[in-house]
């Protein structure tokens, strides 16, 4: 069974990256995947809390120079347009 995600692309030179937000039965998750392949994931107790650690998250990654990718046609939601600050 697929786990409902939002995906969100950060971009560095030329790189990408991918965060998700991710919800598993009573679990909800935030994972974000390296250039290497590597996946950190970081758990959160509610929706209140995955929010948090999702800002959180996107702080760092603008922080370290990654750039949110745009808004797509498909209409994904995009962490640029979060007001972080």
């Amino acid at each position: 069974m697929d786990r409902p995600a939002m995906i969100w692309f950060f971009d560095r030179d030329c790189e990408t990256t991918a965060c998700e937000a991710r919800r598993d039965r009573s679990a909800f998750e935030i994972a974000v995947r390296g250039t290497n392949g590597t996946e950190t994931v970081h758990q959160a107790e509610d929706a209140p809390a995955l929010l948090l650690e999702l800002e959180t998250t996107a702080r760092r990654l603008i922080a370290d120079g990654w750039h949110p990718r745009p808004i797509d046609r498909a209409g994904s939601v995009n962490l640029g347009s979060m007001k972080l600050g």
